[in-house]
């Protein structure tokens, strides 16, 4: 969603709201791919662990606790990412630029293939479901 409304035809009117709505699901991209490695790859449950959280680097500290390390750009704009979560729906103002939203963007991007290709694997083999 963040990148189709960042895209030259995502937001023809140049509304700086748009941005407000990219940024939240930019947050919501990195909280859901955190949330993954514990529920999915890890197999941790509510009662393991808070999953009720959309707090980044409590949800980046519930992830090393595994072991497993998170991307230090991430961990770096974990707080500001916060800040877009609950900015864009209490705030009347705009919580990021375009250019900032990109860069979070591409930095999620590079977490989903670093996620696929270096922490699942590592992951595989274990049983989740028992």
């Amino acid at each position: 969603m963040a990148k189709t409304l960042l895209a030259p035809g995502g937001n023809p009117n140049g509304d700086e709201s748009v941005y407000d709505i990219a940024a939240y699901h930019t947050q919501q991209g990195i909280e859901k791919e955190l949330k993954h490695i514990l529920h999915d790859i890890l197999g941790d449950d509510e009662n393991s662990h808070s999953f009720k959280t959309h707090n980044l680097p409590d949800l980046i500290g519930q992830v090393e606790a595994h072991g497993i390390s998170v991307p230090e750009e991430i961990v770096d704009m974990a707080f500001d990412l916060n800040d877009w979560e609950a900015a864009t729906r209490y705030s009347h103002g705009s919580v990021a630029k375009s250019e900032e939203i990109s860069e979070a963007i591409k930095a999620y991007d590079r977490f989903v293939d670093y996620v696929k290709n270096d922490v699942e694997p590592l992951f595989s083999d274990i049983d989740t479901d028992a």
